[in-house]
């Protein structure tokens, strides 16, 4: 059985490091599937050079367009997710079998 936190995944991107991790593991990508664990959102403004992480809730504080232009706002959002391989039984109804 894999180590629990060798399930834990940080990405930008959460198809291809599902991929990456189907891989690492033998499976077939349509046989992996994820929980969401938490999101980061970083943004960076015209003020900052480097992305910072942000706390507060983005639709409150950039909810006008022109706000979002004239900072030259940019959003990264860091997931963490947890890959887990989907169960492969199949219910046959008609008999009441599990195959």
């Amino acid at each position: 059985m894999d180590d629990e936190r060798s399930n834990i995944i940080k990405t930008k991107n959460i198809k291809k490091s599902l991929q990456e991790y189907a891989s690492s593991h033998n499976m077939a990508h349509s046989h992996i599937t994820f929980s969401l664990r938490a999101v980061k959102t970083y943004i960076k403004t015209n003020k900052n050079t480097a992305f910072q992480l942000f706390n507060e809730n983005v639709n409150e504080i950039y909810h006008d367009k022109e706000k979002i232009i004239s900072n030259h706002l940019e959003f990264k959002q860091i997931y963490v997710i947890k890959g887990t391989s989907k169960n492969s039984l199949n219910l046959d109804l008609s008999t009441n079998s599990i195959k």
